[in-house]
């Protein structure tokens, strides 16, 4: 198989001019984070992060973590397009994505959804994964809807256009061209979840209290409506990319504009159970 720098068309060279506009490199920010190689020697949890960029998976599993009060160290992840800066993380982790998360000496853990698991047994307080089957089992359906393939994040991306990125996404024509009208239809199962929630007398997505779904809807909504920079601080390293969030197009738009209470919503769960304003590190603006 073909690199996928080559796949997308663009070449490495058009992969470097993408993610220096979305993403800059840290230059000065990165005060708090541990080089990969050093972080793989430590014993504990730790989590790949860029400084001053919210990736939204690793800034879920951050938010998830400060909800738990689960101590953490934040190890830096290579950008890719970069020479060939990700080699050890592949060599470590069998995979380039962000976030990984190392816990002592067992196997790296790459998925949401074992990373979900984890992050719930370390932390503090009762476990934020249902115990009625039936809520669990709609609970990860929904964050499946939310961060598995083809959900609303992973059909956002592909609306940033063709790039070595987005090809890992399926990015085409055609799929760039249904991403809109899926996303906003994902997004609809969301906001009337939550409005025949708030119908009952409940704050959160599911029964009567905080799940794991909450923090991680929350903080995806970052990619549709980031909140303001009393909750997001902008940086250096953040400015191109929160400004390809803001841009909806119509269909997602229009369920945003007709659901206010979804940001209300969002902005309670932040405030009340996370770390606001985020800490980011990176290059304040």
């Amino acid at each position: 198989m073909a690199p996928a720098a080559q796949q997308s068309g663009g070449g490495p060279h058009r992969l470097r001019r993408v993610l220096s506009h979305l993403v800059p490199a840290p230059t000065a920010g990165s005060e708090g984070f541990v080089p990969l190689e050093e972080a793989a020697k430590l014993s504990g949890l730790r989590i790949t992060l860029i400084p001053g960029v919210p990736g939204i998976y690793a800034e879920c599993l951050k938010n998830f973590l400060d909800c738990k009060g689960v101590p953490y160290a934040r190890a830096l992840h290579p950008l890719m397009g970069r020479g060939d800066n990700q080699a050890f993380l592949h060599q470590l982790t069998a995979q380039k994505s962000l976030p990984t998360m190392l816990y002592n000496d067992e196997n790296p853990r790459n998925s949401w959804v074992e990373q979900v698991v984890l992050a719930d047994k370390l932390g503090k307080g009762p476990s934020l994964i249902p115990s009625d089957p039936e809520d669990r089992v709609l609970m990860f359906g929904l964050m499946n809807e939310l961060l598995g393939e083809d959900g609303i994040v992973w059909r956002k991306r592909l609306l940033f256009g063709q790039s070595a990125f987005t090809a890992k996404y399926g990015w085409s024509d055609s799929a760039a061209t249904e991403a809109p009208a899926k996303i906003a239809e994902s997004l609809r199962v969301f906001t009337e979840q939550l409005r025949k929630q708030q119908e009952a007398g409940s704050k959160y997505l599911i029964g009567n209290s905080l799940c794991a779904l909450d923090i991680y809807f929350a903080t995806c909504s970052y990619m549709l409506a980031p909140p303001g920079p009393d909750m997001l601080p902008r940086t250096k390293e953040n400015k191109g990319l929160l400004m390809s969030f803001a841009s909806n197009p119509p269909e997602v738009q229009a369920v945003l504009d007709s659901s206010p209470f979804l940001i209300e919503y969002r902005d309670r769960v932040l405030k009340t159970h996370c770390v606001i304003p985020a800490d980011l590190g990176g290059t304040p603006l």
